[in-house]
C-alpha cells in the first residue's frame, strides 16, 4: 500500500513539475493526505484504525460548459492503514461537485475493502514465516461526500467522508483530509 501511495505522489510531482504553468487547464487532480476511521468493531466497540494514508484521482472532462453550475467527473480513491493490523480500501465511481473556490460534492461507486486483523498471525508463531495471515474482504456499493476550497487554480484542500462496505464486522467508513494538485 505504501509503495502505491509513493508511486502516486512521485507521479504527481513529476507531472506538476512538467505542467505547472498550465495546470488550471488540465482535467485531472491528484490528491494525497491522511484519514481517520469512524467505524467500530460491531462486537467489541474497538476502533478499526487510527490515522493513516489516503490518495486519489479525480477526472473532470473539459467538455462541460463553463455555465454549468455542477461539474461531473470520475474518481478513484485509495485508503490504507498499518500498525498492529492492516488494511486497504479502494473505490471508483462518479462524482459531482459545484464550481468555484469553495465547493461541495458527492460521489457513488464500487468499493473494495480488505482487513488483516492483528491476531491473524500471533507473535508466538513457532517458526518465522510459518503463519499465513488471514484477510477479510468485502466489495459493494459505497460513496463519499466532500467539501473543499481552491485557494489557487491548481491547488485544493478537501475534507471527505467515505462510506464503504463493512468487512469482518468492522464499519470501515472514514474521514480524510487531503491536498489536491491539478496535473
Amino acid at each position: 500500500m505504501r509503495s502505491l501511495l509513493a508511486f502516486v505522489l512521485c507521479a504527481a510531482a513529476l507531472f506538476c513539475t512538467a505542467s505547472f504553468a498550465k495546470a488550471a487547464d488540465t482535467p485531472l487532480t491528484v490528491t494525497f493526505g491522511g484519514y481517520t476511521s469512524t467505524g467500530a468493531n460491531a462486537q467489541s466497540g474497538s476502533s478499526a484504525a487510527s490515522a493513516y494514508e489516503a490518495a486519489g484521482l479525480y477526472y473532470i472532462p473539459k467538455s462541460q460548459p463553463a455555465s454549468q453550475a455542477v461539474q461531473i467527473g470520475a474518481y478513484f480513491d485509495v485508503l490504507g492503514f498499518g500498525g498492529s493490523g492492516s488494511g486497504t480500501s479502494g473505490g471508483f465511481g462518479v462524482a459531482a461537485r459545484t464550481r468555484g473556490r469553495g465547493y461541495l460534492g458527492a460521489g457513488a461507486g464500487a468499493y473494495s475493502v480488505t482487513i488483516t486483523p492483528p491476531e491473524a498471525c500471533p507473535v508466538s508463531s513457532a517458526l518465522p514465516g510459518a503463519c499465513t495471515p488471514v484477510s477479510y474482504s468485502a466489495t459493494g456499493f459505497g460513496g463519499k461526500v466532500f467539501a473543499g476550497i481552491s485557494p489557487a487554480s491548481n491547488v485544493q484542500f478537501e475534507v471527505t467522508y467515505h462510506f464503504m462496505p463493512a468487512a469482518m464486522g468492522i464499519n470501515t467508513n472514514a474521514v480524510s483530509a487531503e491536498v489536491g494538485v491539478r496535473i
